[in-house]
């Protein structure tokens, strides 16, 4: 998917091995697959992410489940269209058969269309109506519902990672391990002490009153509104960095909902800026640096100052991690001062 994929297949591998099954993870993250190919392959399973970039050129990859979380703009300066990047992302089922699972978002856009074309069984997960079969919310708890005649409950305080997309994540999560066997107690204890991955909404600590949060790995629009959906308090927004063809206007009802002041950083200071600057009050950076320092300026005690830069990093930094470090150190730094 757009997001979400790291995520999911960490959180994928941690219920296998709480689940006392072994398992490799990697592909885009982690270790490269073509590497756990050349060697024994002891594991039960191998819990694989893959981009589009990668999907675009396979010819025999063959998963027994397949997830695909969510298809939002991405990538349109090297897939040149938003149907080619879709397009890469649905190859993912393109080799199964009748006995392998897809796992589909109900609520995406092309996922009717989508179900339609797969030969493999497919599961349905939706945070906001009924599915079957499928996985759905249902007021404090999550309903499995893989037959008409078959249905499991997850409770969802089991979740401790913020975010209704989050709970998304956690659903395909739960069908992807029940279809390799996992026991329903086993993934709830397994969900309740998964902490989550660095630099996607993760807390960093707080500073005269201020509490602050890396999502460094929120490259895309859709990742910025996402994370910004998380938050009840003000929000002073960092974004920036280099412009991936986003259309940032899709964010302006978010913005004008949830956030106080928008700092806008590096490269694309000015492309933003051109589509939703003054939605809110703007400020424009040359560098991270200088707009963590305006963002400082810009809040009080009790606000909220989220680095979702909406960006990828290489204007200023090797990739997301570097950028989110260098978020992380200067903000403890200033705690510990």
């Amino acid at each position: 998917g757009t997001n979400g994929k790291t995520t999911t297949t960490a959180l994928i591998g941690h219920i296998l091995a709480e689940s006392g099954k072994k398992a490799f993870v990697g592909g885009n993250i982690g270790s490269p697959l073509i590497g756990y190919v050349d060697g024994p392959q002891e594991d039960d399973y191998a819990v694989i992410e893959v981009s589009s970039f990668q999907l675009q050129w396979t010819e025999s990859f063959h998963p027994a489940v397949a997830i695909l979380l969510n298809v939002t703009s991405d990538h349109l300066d090297y897939h040149g269209s938003f149907a080619e990047y879709r397009r890469a992302k649905e190859r993912v089922f393109v080799n199964q058969a009748a006995n392998d699972v897809a796992i589909l978002n109900a609520d995406d856009a092309g996922t009717e269309g989508l179900q339609k074309r797969l030969a493999a069984r497919t599961l349905l997960f939706s945070s906001t109506r009924v599915v079957s079969p499928g996985i759905y919310s249902d007021d404090s708890r999550l309903v499995f519902a893989p037959s008409p005649l078959e249905r499991e409950t997850y409770p969802l305080d089991m979740v401790k990672i913020p975010g209704r997309h989050n709970v998304e994540n956690i659903m395909a999560a739960i069908m992807a391990v029940r279809s390799c066997g996992c026991d329903p107690l086993a993934i709830i204890a397994a969900v309740e002490t998964f902490p989550g991955i660095a630099h996607r909404i993760e807390y960093v600590g707080e500073y005269r009153g201020i509490s602050f949060y890396d999502d460094s790995k929120g490259t895309n629009v859709d990742a910025v509104y996402r994370a910004l959906e998380t938050f009840s308090k003000p929000v002073v927004l960092l974004m920036g960095g280099r412009d991936k063809e986003g259309d940032f206007k899709a964010l302006i009802p978010i913005l004008k909902e949830k956030v106080k002041e928008l700092i806008l950083f590096g490269e694309a200071s000015d492309a933003i800026g051109s589509m939703i600057g003054g939605i809110v009050g703007t400020h424009h950076c040359p560098t991270l640096q200088t707009g963590i320092e305006t963002a400082i300026a810009a809040a009080a005690t009790g606000d909220v100052i989220l680095l979702s830069p909406g960006c990828a990093s290489f204007d200023e930094f090797r990739d997301y991690k570097a950028r989110g470090q260098f978020f992380k150190d200067m903000v403890k730094a200033l705690a510990h001062d």
